[in-house]
């Protein structure tokens, strides 16, 4: 074998290196960033489902944190409009604030029936 070959044989596994190293660099991003987002929608999901299990609705406060888990924040923008004419409900988005994010983590819309405002309570929550 000659200097040039192993040379040559140098700069292959070099490079074959090189691109191990960067493909699994960023498929730990991806693994860690896929990580963050099922653990915030499972954080959205228990929120909702206190919300509905103790009040049956969500609260009228517009945002606040998540309990267990303050350096979340959640934010409820609530539609004026109708869906349709017939029918009272309105579209509901629930955001879920991640820490470091300036923008919603994640978010869901409902629809929430339209009550008159003689009925509307405030229906508490963790946050």
């Amino acid at each position: 074998m000659t200097l040039i070959e192993v040379l040559a044989g140098l700069v292959l596994l070099s490079t074959l290196l090189a691109s191990i190293v960067i493909a699994s660099g960023r498929f730990a991003a991806r693994i860690r960033g896929a990580t963050n987002e099922l653990a915030s929608v499972e954080i959205l999901e228990d929120q909702l489902a206190f919300w509905y299990a103790s009040a049956g609705r969500l609260p009228s406060a517009a945002e606040g944190r998540i309990d267990g888990a303050p350096e979340y924040r959640w934010r409820i923008v609530r539609s004026n409009v109708p869906v349709a004419p017939n029918i009272p409900a309105r579209r509901v988005r629930v955001e879920l604030f991640v820490p470091g994010g300036g923008a919603p983590g994640i978010s869901i819309e409902l629809l929430e029936p339209i009550e008159d405002r003689g009925r509307t309570a405030h229906a508490g929550g963790r946050g």
